[in-house]
């Protein structure tokens, strides 16, 4: 028997109303509400894509965040780029 495929918005539906694991602190942030705490190039506006940018190529520790969030310098620009536009649609 052929599995029927998943809609993306399943998926997402899914992954954001999971239960998080209590081990984990801070509690993993959701992106499907579209907040974010980093201002990493103090525009006064925490969250943008130069953020995304800076935190995923860096990791939140230089920015003041917990060093449990390690950076991907190995990553490429176009990578982070996409991988910045792919937590922007998860956004409800």
């Amino acid at each position: 028997m052929a599995k029927e495929p998943v809609a993306p918005a399943m998926v997402l539906q899914v992954r954001a109303t999971a239960p998080q694991p209590p081990v984990l602190n801070p509690k993993p942030r959701s992106f499907a509400e579209g907040v974010f705490a980093y201002d990493t190039d103090s525009d006064g506006k925490p969250g943008t894509d130069a953020d995304l940018f800076a935190i995923i190529k860096n990791g939140s520790a230089p920015y003041g965040g917990a060093a449990t969030m390690p950076g991907r310098p190995d990553l490429s620009d176009d990578e982070i780029h996409a991988l910045v536009a792919y937590v922007r649609a998860l956004k409800n």
